[in-house]
């Protein structure tokens, strides 16, 4: 019937509601998901600018979650995540698709992989890269499958497209599944090829498989050779920067005597480097202990700081915590759980696959179409494939818990992979396929007797499997002793009776609601394999959509217990302290700092609302890069008074966060004027002082701070930002009289007098970072400083009084540009390349024009399913 051909809208539009429903908690404006690795930011920048690198040639491509930027930043964090998991949804349907299982399987595997319990929370993490690499592997899949089978020039102009969009949002990882695509290539290659004679096959297909390669290359090598570069530049460089910042921290720890050797290693400090590098690398290893959470959810609780069920397992232990007590006792922002129904019915696939094996006698020989077509009945290797794979990702999550992952991580470029953990993925994915598989099972009806009766056998071995696998959850709640966990609790804040109480029946729940499902599966693959022939239709298709409706309430209510809402209202308020800090002037180049206040790097509800607004920390925030010109900067000026007084005009530090005693001090000491006293409330948020006599908080301004547009008449040549930074931490270099400047062919010259202001006529935050305008009187000809946070951060086009000119680096960050003595109106505007939004453009056509062949192909006489001498046309 032609509405069975809408099963991908429906599929799609089938996972939006379901991600709906369970974001529902987040899906007001204000209300984000807590993300801890990547909160949703609250920037001003907008669709525009955040589509510059496109449109400018700094990015060689972009995906779909692109057009979504042109949302509100708080809206744009959930619909990406919901869209993303509709992404996968409909990717691993059509692959299932290619491989000749019917719609209602297809759904089913669709929907099992999108809210597979390892890869669904990890929204929880804030791991959109992940959610948007995900769909392109697994169409990968299914464009594979296509080039084998029946290979046309859109299967493989798309594979690359594919990849590059994984490699730009997640490099590591598509590594990973690079090697699996590569290995399920290699297998179906050989399969197909054996069932149509391998001769046969390659004769009639080898011209088309070349045409393919020289496509997929010549598209891999035009669009995409600049991310591949930027992957391997950035995204490797930054892993090597990692591990040695790793190695460098860790071997100051073990060993004293690390100042003054030599700079050639011994051997026993390469070996130590070695092993640092291993223990870098296999952090997030899964324990042996916690296999059990694949079938039984969150019985170790959530995440880690969760306030109520805080994760109490060893997954993202410090390898040395028991003996040091140093670092991470654990960190894990997700569950593990595959789900009970997916495994019972990949063990049913694997039961029917292992009794096709004996009945391979009794099963009829493919026709020439079915052979051709290689649809997925006459195809039971692909069920022990995935089988295959699903055990690989298990054991190689062990990592470090396992001696043969040495093995996997001599491997080229597998050092650089860091989570074992990371290879659930792979077993999610297979998972999936093969629930896909044993649904399909469940519906079909085979009218050979022989066949039924090894369906028979397969369900009876089946239901025995899945009673003992009840059995054992049910013994494992039961046998359960709190008080052997009653240490650890305590360590993590949960001391109290009923804390602990809690994490005890989270215990014991999630092995009873296993045992309860197992039970389930049990009895439906149990009505399946003993009814009668004539009732099978009708039996069958109840169970599927029960087994589809179960599947969906049981992995839902798992991810529902990850989603953590955080009220921003607050950080979209105006500030108390707003005023104190500008005096009523454009945010732009204006910065506060906090540390005097907080005493440690902080995110704290306050400077979430000033940063909101436009302001710049000054200070160094937590887990920042430790080589950011912030840090380095903040390092080096904080060594005395004098120089604490550089980086604030540095900066245009306007806000100085302090307690009341140290205000009046610096005010007493004129280094400062108090401008503005206030609270904190339990939230952190600045309120009006209670008593304005004993506030909590006081905000100082430095004087002679310089502001954000400033015409210098004297500067320093500059070498690069470590230059800067000696040349203004120099006690000669003043500070209202000089700037250093980087860039072709700047030299000194002396400073004779002090900087003149100007303002900004059109500041950058008034037009979103579209353009900004300046405007200045110079006393003589000079160099204006121009200090913002939102145009500095793209390549730039600046004209004084309409004449384009050369822009250069000032004080290591900030926008510097030549004017002539008199008024200067400086204009300036993002770079924007007509050439590569013409070739940008030309690539999203051809790529639409690719998936629309591809859609056409498959609801085409010619599609999957259908037996047609005509499949194989290119």
């Amino acid at each position: 019937m032609k509405y069975r051909k809408f099963w991908p809208l429906f599929l799609f539009a089938t996972a939006v509601v379901i991600s709906t429903i369970i974001f529902s908690d987040v899906l007001s404006y204000y209300s984000v998901l807590q993300a801890p690795d990547a909160a949703p930011s609250f920037g001003i920048t907008s669709l525009l600018r955040r589509m510059l690198p496109w449109m400018n040639g700094k990015a060689a491509i972009f995906t779909y979650d692109d057009f979504f930027k042109v949302l509100p930043s708080p809206a744009y964090h959930e619909i990406s995540f919901i869209f993303s998991t509709a992404m996968l949804a409909l990717a691993m349907g059509i692959y299932l698709h290619t491989i000749g299982l019917p719609a209602i399987a297809c759904f089913a595997g669709g929907l099992a992989m999108a809210f597979s319990g390892y890869h669904f929370t990890l929204f929880n993490a804030g791991h959109r890269g992940y959610f948007i690499m995900m769909p392109n592997v697994i169409f990968i899949f299914a464009l594979t499958e296509r080039c084998l089978l029946r290979p046309r020039w859109f299967h493989f102009a798309l594979i690359p497209i594919c990849a590059l969009v994984g490699i730009s949002t997640q490099p590591d990882i598509l590594a990973i599944m690079v090697l699996l695509i590569a290995i399920y290539a290699s297998f179906r290659f050989y399969q197909i090829s054996r069932l149509r004679g391998f001769k046969n096959h390659l004769s009639g297909f080898w011209k088309k498989y070349l045409f393919g390669v020289v496509l997929t290359v010549i598209v891999f090598a035009v669009v995409g050779h600049r991310v591949v570069e930027d992957a391997f530049k950035v995204a490797l460089a930054g892993r090597e920067k990692q591990l040695e910042s790793f190695t460098q921290a860790s071997a100051s720890k073990s060993s004293s005597e690390a100042k003054g050797k030599k700079s050639d290693k011994s051997p026993e400090e390469i070996n130590e480097e070695k092993e640092f590098r291993w223990i870098y690398a296999t952090n997030w290893s899964l324990p042996v202990a916690e296999l059990s959470e694949l079938v039984a959810p969150c019985i170790r609780g959530l995440d880690s700081g969760n306030r109520n069920f805080p994760y109490w397992g060893n997954i993202g232990q410090s390898h040395d915590w028991n003996e040091t007590r140093e670092g991470h006792f654990n960190y894990r922002q997700h569950t593990i759980y595959l789900g009970v129904v997916q495994i019972s019915f990949a063990l049913f696939a694997l039961a029917i696959g292992i009794s096709n094996l004996f009945s391979r006698k009794a099963m009829p020989e493919p026709d020439n179409n079915q052979a051709k077509d290689c649809t997925f009945i006459y195809g039971n290797g692909i069920t022990f494939f995935w089988v295959a794979i699903a055990a690989a990702g298990v054991l190689l999550a062990l990592g470090r818990f396992a001696p043969f992952y040495k093995l996997f991580y001599a491997l080229p470029l597998m050092d650089k992979v860091r989570a074992p953990l990371k290879f659930l993925h792979i077993t999610e994915i297979s998972i999936s396929v093969l629930f896909a598989i044993g649904v399909y099972n469940v519906i079909k009806c085979k009218p050979e007797s022989s066949a039924e009766r090894n369906e028979v056998i397969a369900g009876k071995a089946t239901m025995i499997l899945l009673i003992v696998a009840a059995a054992s959850c049910l013994a494992a709640s039961l046998i359960f002793k709190p008080e052997n966990y009653t240490a650890v609790w305590n360590l993590l804040g949960m001391s109290g009776n009923q804390a602990q109480k809690s994490l005890a029946k989270l215990y014991t729940n999630g092995f009873l609601r296993s045992a309860w499902l197992f039970v389930l599966t049990s009895t439906s693959i149990g009505f399946i394999s003993f009814a009668k022939p004539q009732k099978r239709k009708f039996t069958s298709s109840v169970i599927a959509l029960l087994i589809i409706v179960t599947v969906i309430l049981d992995m839902g209510e798992v991810a529902s217990r990850f989603v953590v809402s955080e009220d921003k209202a607050y950080a979209h308020e105006k500030s108390p302290a707003m005023e104190a800090i500008t005096g009523g002037s454009a945010p732009d180049g204006i910065s506060f700092s906090y540390l005097h206040m907080t005493g440690q790097p902080a995110n704290l509800p306050f400077m979430g609302t000033l940063t909101s607004a436009g302001l710049y920390c000054m200070d160094p925030v937590p887990n920042e890069d430790p080589s950011s010109w912030r840090i380095q900067t903040f390092i080096r000026f904080n060594t005395d008074e004098k120089l604490v007084v550089k980086l604030w005009k540095l900066w245009g530090n306007s806000g100085i966060f302090v307690p009341p005693k140290m205000a009046v001090a610096m005010q007493q000491e004129r280094i400062g004027q108090i401008t503005g006293l206030y609270d904190l409330d339990p939230r952190y948020r600045l309120i009006a002082p209670r008593n304005r006599q004993q506030p909590m908080v006081a905000v100082v301004k430095p004087f002679g701070v310089i502001p954000p547009v400033s015409v210098y008449y004297g500067w320093k040549a500059s070498g690069g930002q470590a230059d800067t930074i000696n040349i203004i931490a120099d006690s000669d270099f003043e500070m209202e009289k000089q700037i250093a400047i980087e860039g072709d062919g700047i030299s000194d010259v002396a400073a004779k007098k002090s900087y003149t202001p100007g303002q900004w006529e059109t500041a950058p935050s008034e037009t979103r970072g579209h353009y900004a305008v300046a405007k200045v009187k110079a006393e003589q000809p000079g160099m204006v400083l121009l200090r913002e946070n939102l145009m500095r951060t793209v390549k730039t086009v600046v004209t004084v009084n309409d004449i384009k000119t050369s822009v250069y680096t000032a004080n290591g960050i900030w926008l510097c540009v030549p004017v002539d003595e008199g008024e200067s109106e400086i204009i300036i505007r993002p770079y924007i390349s007509m050439g590569s939004i013409v070739w940008h453009s030309a690539a999203v056509f051809f790529t639409l024009l690719a998936l629309y062949s591809f859609v056409r192909s498959e609801y085409s006489k010619s599609g999957v399913g259908q037996k047609s001498s005509d499949t194989l046309k290119l």
